[in-house]
């Protein structure tokens, strides 16, 4: 008897073990609100679907293709590695750290992306996508999808209420993977063929993607006919995740929308794309559109030319404005949700906001240079600001600095 007790025991031990990354929680939450654990972090996102994990204690980034994970008190930051003697070389494939990027969080455990080759029945190397999945300490890492050769390739994904939506490249007749011949897919985690919800096969681009509660919204371009190829048109849409019908929000928007967007207070908030420096606000429905406030009023008349919305959290909008002729330098405005106050402060050359954390930490992407020539620039840094101390001395810290 007690044999058989102890056979059931490790039988399920072994089931739990092997569909801990596989199946979504039991029972999903579908309110249509923000489910922490469940619903994609969005304030994390930087653009389209690229994310910057976050726990009560760290965050978690990839630099050129190495996995970190950040303190978020001590600011101290470090591959994400149990090997004691590892050297964190990025060209070593011994590194445990080293080939993830792309991650997210879900249900308490890191999802990531890896690339790998395998071999054929002729002995020919392919290439292949890996969805993986692993615990917060970088332990127990596990396959949970891998693309089939001669398919397409995965560029970015986000995790939301059970499902990986990711945007992928199909391969075509030449070989060659392409975003042209590309589609926006969902497949529900521990399954195997993607369902395609949006295709792209006339150069239509996803500028930003974004979920709230049980509804997807999409902002893409397609290229304007008979035009340059610098001309194209927004489209900003709604899927509803039940029934994956869509509707046009821009029929709904007396404002039309420009670049990022973020989602606050139960409202979607964005800049004019007549005018970024009026920054617009509408339901989740897209009625009750308007201006919130229109921040040439604040910064001064052409202060600016653009005002692009990067992320929010339940305090802060992140607003980022730059110059057409000084793409470089930027400034960064945080303002409260009430469009009442608003702080600036002129950013290190070349840094990028990415997220605003939950407390009072900002994270910023920047690339290295002489101030002069960016885009021949040898190194990626990592940047860690207090909002607290926005402007001060010593209020934006670089942790990481890594060489191309």
């Amino acid at each position: 008897m007690k044999r058989i007790i102890s056979l059931i025991i490790s039988i399920i031990f072994v089931l739990f073990t092997f569909s801990s990354c596989n199946d979504p929680a039991p029972q999903i939450d579908y309110s249509d609100k923000y489910i922490e654990g469940q619903d994609a972090q969005e304030s994390n996102i930087g653009y389209t679907m690229r994310s910057f994990p976050e726990t009560d204690d760290s965050f978690y980034v990839t630099l050129l293709n190495t996995f970190y994970v950040a303190d978020k008190h001590s600011h101290k930051i470090i591959p994400l590695c149990s090997k004691p003697d590892c050297k964190h070389d990025k060209y070593s494939s011994d590194c445990e750290a080293h080939g993830i990027r792309s991650a997210h969080l879900y249900m308490d455990k890191l999802y990531y992306l890896h690339e790998d080759y395998k071999k054929d029945e002729n002995g020919i190397d392919y290439f292949v996508n890996q969805l993986c999945c692993m615990e917060l300490d970088g332990t127990d890492k596990k396959v949970v999808f891998e693309t089939k050769k001669d398919t397409f390739r995965i560029s970015s994904y986000k995790i939301h209420r059970g499902y990986f939506y990711m945007m992928i490249a199909n391969q075509s007749e030449d070989g060659s993977y392409s975003s042209s011949n590309g589609e926006l897919c969902r497949m529900k985690i521990g399954e195997s063929e993607p369902e395609t919800i949006f295709d792209m096969p006339h150069g239509e681009s996803v500028i930003d993607v974004r979920f709230h509660g049980n509804n997807m919204y999409m902002l893409y371009e397609t290229p304007m006919e008979n035009v340059s190829e610098d001309n194209f048109t927004a489209h900003f849409v709604c899927y509803d995740l039940d029934t994956m019908e869509h509707e046009d929000m821009n029929e709904k928007l007396d404002y039309p929308i420009s670049g990022l967007f973020t989602i606050s207070d139960e409202k979607i908030v964005y800049s004019d794309v007549n005018d970024q420096s009026k920054i617009c606000v509408c339901s989740l429905d897209g009625s009750d559109n308007r201006i919130a406030v229109d921040l040439s009023d604040t910064f001064g008349e052409g202060a600016y030319d653009y005002y692009n919305v990067m992320s929010s959290n339940d305090d802060d909008i992140m607003i980022l404005a730059s110059n057409e002729d000084d793409y470089y330098h930027k400034t960064l405005i945080l303002g409260d949700k009430a469009f009442q106050h608003f702080e600036s402060c002129d950013l290190p050359e070349a840094a990028q906001p990415n997220m605003i954390c939950s407390g009072d930490l900002m994270l910023f992407i920047g690339q290295g240079g002489d101030g002069e020539n960016y885009e021949n620039n040898s190194t990626l840094q990592l940047w860690l600001a207090d909002k607290t101390k926005m402007g001060q001395d010593g209020w934006v810290e670089m942790v990481c600095e890594v060489e191309f």
